[in-house]
């Protein structure tokens, strides 16, 4: 999650136009000065003139806006810039752990006339420009129509599952839900669906840390109108039930018939006419009359006698939890195949495999990496027999002396490198090479953080920009916004080894914004040595969601009161303190059950293994799988594309673990995928059921040398990433069951995974 967000809004004012609102919610306290700042200057570069600015948050984290404004911090002189009377209308929006309200105050210490009214204006408005902008108001396409889980028509839908895209809303929500919570004896939250289920984690998690409650929550669905019949509520006065959004409040008396307090009943949107009906709201969404804010106009509801959409035809869909039915849809399997990925993708990746450049899981900054690739490796010596990589090794040093060079012009002021892993070196073996060409003495040399707090200004002035790795531009960015102040019409060449980016027009892109300048295209220059595709990284990686439910399996073994298998706490410790600081390319994954680590055998089709003589690492297998799934995820010709939308959908089939047999294959596989890939639920249930044979075929061989990626599958079914319908996953955990020879954490996984109903 984002450690801050920043989300400009409009208040209702007395004026002919709204009050311009710069909220700035501060979600962790360890925010970064330099990150929040480079995320500020690029908010405000827009131009806008803002007339407040709201600082929201709770006090630990709010503790920075202290620091930095005694500090005199360049953050506060950017905002002063931009903001009329910086001092006089800036808030300070926190929650009161003491009274568990929300309080506000003014950063210079003024009285604040009706402060209950503007937290609720703030509160209101920020979190329907979080919902509009976020896609919670769903329109149909042309052709059909939804029907509400309460069998309602209607031509629109209100989804707060799309606001959590973005991984800072829930915080945000959870924030202004904490007075719900604090202080009582709540044992159970309910969410009508798994969508808001981080809504729920959050506050549970927020308000134990913070002492609002005496125990951690337990999180459940009851899955909106489709689970009622099933769902009991045994402590009525101790169970908080969030609901996600409505138009009519029904919803609520169900849930009141089922046995819930109506008090503890909170609906978080809220549109239409009649809110008095709904009871607690989080949100009201409707627009108001002669409001001139952002709003929503109430949504009809038709029966299906009555429905207008009906009656032209339109298809009608039916909205089940978060998904959309409009049939039992085709659902196409996808099959890797060795022509997936063009041949020189296949020799560069070939190239870069056995020298340690693939690693992941690294954490930099405030920056979680899926992929880190290590420039370090392409200018060490390397011992290798595989010739191809051997031709790239020994060219790369004169190919970067080259670039070097060829970037570094006779007025040169400045050579910036980047806050990466050996940008730094980099940089300076960069001056060393210029030096021998120029007769300077002069140290040019400066981090990216020390020139943004630079106030010289050198007109025309030329400046060589230095990073290992261009992954993410927005440091970049920060850079060539800061040249622009202290290089005015001056000359900037970036320079990396490594230029990774999902595709070659996002390279493009990338690229046309750093060299874009008041010449037009190409007024910059940028240069690398290796360009490689790779998927943007998933903040929802497979090792960030690993460690996440082994937390969860913590917790839940605790309230069991069952023994944890020592493997998974020496995991979790593997994952939280060592892996993260340096990345990994071993022990990606988990090793077979006879804890031997996974390994790939000869005859690899997408790497050269020398006959099994060639050292790859785990993290050289899941790079390179990760870039065919990726390749299929774009289209290949001849195949469907790896998508999962309303009008085409595929999975990656079964048949993949029968033809790529080697562990460590399956494991990348498992790691690689993404959102449906491996969603056999929602498939025909024969692709379920081979992918469960296949599985029951592992548990029968497992003690003979088979199976060696059990644990890792077994652990994406435990994640999410692997679903199936749900007779076939009994037959899974019922088969381990009856297997007492399995070791104990493959136990642990089955029971966690029964018990807590995933799939």
């Amino acid at each position: 999650m984002n450690t801050f967000s920043i989300r400009p809004f409009e208040l209702p004012s007395s004026s002919i136009r709204p009050s311009k609102i710069l909220a700035i919610y501060l979600l962790r306290p360890d925010i970064s000065e330099d990150s929040f700042d480079g995320a500020l200057s690029q908010v405000l570069t827009t131009g806008n003139q803002f007339d407040a600015v709201h600082f929201v948050g709770f006090n630990d984290c709010l503790n920075q806006v202290k620091t930095w404004q005694k500090a005199n911090s360049s953050i506060f002189g950017r905002l002063s810039l931009s903001t009329v009377n910086l001092s006089h209308s800036t808030r300070v929006i926190s929650f009161n752990e003491n009274t568990g309200k929300h309080t506000i105050e003014c950063l210079d210490g003024h009285s604040i006339q009706e402060p209950e009214s503007e937290i609720n204006s703030h509160k209101r408005h920020s979190l329907t420009n979080l919902f509009i902008l976020n896609n919670g108001h769903m329109e149909t396409h042309r052709g059909f129509h939804y029907v509400k889980p309460s069998q309602k028509h209607v031509g629109k839908f209100l989804r707060t599952a799309n606001v959590l895209e973005q991984s800072e809303a829930a915080y945000i929500i959870a924030f202004w839900t904490m007075s719900e919570i604090w202080g009582k004896n709540i044992s159970q939250i309910y969410v009508d669906t798994s969508g808001i289920s981080d809504i729920a984690l959050t506050l549970a998690y927020e308000a134990f840390f913070r002492q609002g409650v005496a125990k951690l929550p337990i999180i459940s669905s009851h899955r909106s109108y489709d689970g009622l019949t099933q769902l009991i509520i045994n402590r009525p006065n101790e169970t908080l039930i969030l609901t996600s959004a409505t138009t009519s409040g029904g919803l609520k008396n169900k849930l009141i018939e089922r046995g819930a307090s109506k008090e503890l009943i909170f609906t978080l949107f809220y549109l239409g006419e009649t809110p008095q009906e709904v009871g607690n709201i989080l949100c009201d969404l409707t627009k108001r009359p002669n409001e001139n804010t952002l709003g929503i106009e109430p949504i009809e509801n038709f029966s299906a006698t009555n429905c207008p959409y009906c009656q032209k035809k339109s298809y009608p869909v039916s909205l089940e939890g978060d998904q959309f039915a409009f049939e039992p849809p085709k659902v196409e399997e996808i099959t890797i195949a060795l022509s997936d990925l063009t041949e020189s993708k296949q020799k560069l990746f070939d190239q870069l495999a056995g020298i340690d450049f693939f690693k992941v899981y690294r954490n930099i900054n405030d920056r979680s990496l899926e992929f880190f690739l290590d420039a370090n490796s392409l200018f060490s010596t390397q011992a290798t027999a595989h010739r191809p990589t051997l031709d790239l090794l020994e060219n790369v040093g004169q190919r970067w002396k080259n670039i070097v060079l060829r970037g570094s012009p006779v007025n040169l002021k400045r050579i910036i490198y980047a806050d990466t892993p050996l940008s730094s070196d980099l940089a300076n073996s960069a001056w060393a090479n210029i030096k021998t060409h120029q007769s300077t003495s002069n140290n040019v040399l400066v981090s990216s953080k020390e020139f943004r707090s630079t106030s010289s200004s050198t007109h025309g002035a030329a400046a060589l920009v230095v990073t290992s790795c261009i992954d993410d531009s927005h440091e970049l960015m920060a850079i060539n916004r800061d040249l622009r102040a202290h290089h005015p019409q001056g000359n900037t060449t970036y320079i990396s080894p490594i230029f990774r980016a999902k595709s070659s027009a996002e390279r493009a892109r990338i690229k046309s914004n750093l060299t874009f300048g008041e010449n037009g295209p190409s007024t910059f220059s940028l240069y690398s040595l290796i360009d490689i595709d790779l998927p943007d990284d998933d903040k929802s990686h497979s090792w960030a969601t690993e460690l996440k439910t082994l937390r969860s399996m913590e917790y839940w073994a605790d309230l069991a009161e069952l023994e944890i298998p020592s493997l998974i706490t020496k995991r979790i410790d593997f994952l939280e303190k060592e892996a993260p600081t340096t990345g990994i390319s071993e022990n990606l994954f988990w090793p077979d059950i006879k804890n031997i680590p996974l390994r790939v055998r000869s005859d690899f089709t997408l790497l050269n293994t020398l006959g099994g003589t060639r050292h790859l690492s785990q993290a050289d297998i899941f790079a390179v799988v990760s870039a065919v799934i990726h390749s299929l995820r774009g289209g290949i010709s001849g195949k469907a594309k790896l998508a999962y939308k309303q009008y085409e959908r595929a999975v990656l089939s079964p048949e993949n673990f029968y033809r790529f047999n080697d562990g460590v294959i399956q494991a990348s596989l498992l790691r690689a995928s993404r959102g449906y890939e491996f969603a056999y639920a929602n498939c025909d249930e024969r692709i379920s059921s081979r992918m469960k044979s296949y599985i029951l075929s592992d548990i029968e061989n497992l003690n003979s040398g088979g199976g060696e990626a059990f644990s890792e599958i077994l652990l994406s079914i435990a994640c999410g990433r692997m679903t199936f319908h749900n007779e076939h996953l009994s037959e899974i955990l019922n088969a381990i069951n009856c297997n007492s020879s399995l070791p104990p954490h493959i136990h642990f996984f089955a029971k966690y995974i029964a018990d807590n109903n995933i799939n």
